[in-house]
């Protein structure tokens, strides 16, 4: 109510503030000056010619101070109207507080009495229902009632003190065999026996035809090339004068016998091993015949003299070959003739493969004797694993989840 009659009064007082500008421009207008003054008989008097010391400047008056003055104060009307605007907003808003603080007080105090009327009615009511109490003769025992359900178990007690340790009961019946173990490495060379009694000379065979003379007089027992001989997992091949190119089979494939430590004994060994009770010689420099298709085998072979292959001895490894090349192939020559019985192998042929698994989501393929690749399964598609920062935990992970309870370790 208060904000539309304050609206109502600006509105009146700009219509006063327009109607003083006008009335006070209409008095003062400077064209009042400018009206002709007419004749009775409506004809205009013409005009006197220029007096002495009239000017064609423009001399309209000025408007007075008066008018000045009352623009002035209804602007100081206005000013102080729209200060009282202002100040009447500001108690709309108080009493706008002060009205919903009243609400507020009245909400409250309704509340307060309806929660004293309740109490009284649950009060009152308490009073209807007692009843004086009477004491009547004892009635009939009534019938047996239904069991009760059975009570929960109660809480498990603590353990009670370890007792004794029983007498140890009578062994099993042993389990099965396992599967045999990986190989040991090889022990130490025994220390050689004594050498035997010279035998009894043989009968002198004819003499043969003199042959040419040898490059070197390393090996002259003959004038014919030093024999071949083979076993199983052993052979002697490319022979010339000076000797045969050891070779031994291992994992399906031909190999050779790097020179690197391969000493006379060991090269006696071999002969021995051929069937040549004599034993042999190791050619003095590398029996190499330029680059072969035979890989090679072994290095670092050190013979006993009782081993029945060149694999049987000690070595480096099957394929550990560093610091060897197909140019440092050994080379045997083995003395008179091939009379005893040929040796075996006792060690293996092959490597222990490593085992391949596989489950929905990784698997092991492409094994060989020290790893298998590992693949796993993505967006149904498989693909490898880069080796950047998988360790031996990684590959233990692994391989438990592919049932290989031990474990395993990343190559």
């Amino acid at each position: 109510m208060r904000k539309v009659a304050a609206g109502a009064l600006l509105a009146s007082c700009a219509l006063i503030l327009g109607v003083l500008v006008a009335s006070g421009i209409q008095q003062h207008r400077p064209d009042a000056l400018l009206e002709f003054s007419a004749f009775p008989d409506n004809t205009v008097a013409e005009a006197p010619p220029q007096l002495p010391g009239v000017s064609d400047k423009d001399m309209s008056p000025t408007l007075p101070d008066s008018f000045y003055k009352q623009e002035e104060k209804s602007e100081q009307l206005y000013a102080k109207l729209k200060k009282t605007l202002k100040k009447a907003d500001k108690e709309d808003k108080k009493m706008e507080v002060r009205a919903n603080e009243v609400k507020q007080f009245i909400m409250d105090e309704v509340t307060d009495v309806q929660n004293d009327v309740k109490k009284a009615n649950a009060k009152a009511s308490n009073l209807i229902r007692e009843v004086p109490e009477t004491v009547g003769p004892m009635g009939p025992p009534g019938e047996d009632g239904l069991n009760g359900k059975n009570g929960a178990n109660g809480v498990h007690g603590l353990s009670g003190p370890q007792g004794p340790r029983g007498p140890v009961g009578a062994s099993g019946p042993a389990g099965p065999t396992g599967k045999p173990g990986k190989e040991g490495p090889m022990g130490d060379a025994g220390i050689p026996g004594a050498a035997g009694s010279d035998g009894n000379p043989g009968i002198t065979g004819v003499g043969g035809v003199e042959g040419d003379a040898g490059a070197t007089d390393e090996w002259e027992a003959t004038g014919y090339d030093c024999p071949a001989a083979a076993t199983d997992t052993m052979r002697l091949r490319h022979c010339n004068r000076k000797g045969c190119r050891l070779e031994t089979f291992f994992a399906g494939e031909w190999g050779t016998v790097c020179d690197k430590g391969f000493s006379g004994k060991s090269a006696a060994t071999v002969c021995h091993a051929m069937g040549y009770k004599s034993g042999g010689t190791r050619y003095s420099g590398p029996f190499g015949v330029g680059k072969t298709r035979e890989r090679m085998w072994l290095k670092g072979v050190k013979c006993g003299g009782t081993e029945g292959d060149v694999g049987d001895c000690q070595h480096a490894g099957w394929g550990d070959v560093r610091g060897c090349d197909d140019n440092m192939a050994v080379g045997v020559c083995c003395d008179g003739l091939k009379s005893g019985e040929l040796g075996t192998r006792v060690g293996p042929s092959d490597f222990p493969l490593c085992p391949a698994a596989q489950t929905g989501w990784a698997r092991l393929r492409e094994c060989d004797y020290d790893k298998c690749r590992l693949e796993v399964k993505h967006d149904k598609k498989w693909g490898t694993v880069c080796d950047a920062g998988f360790t031996d935990t990684s590959a233990g992970v692994v391989c438990r989840s592919l049932g290989f309870k031990e474990g395993g370790v990343s190559r």
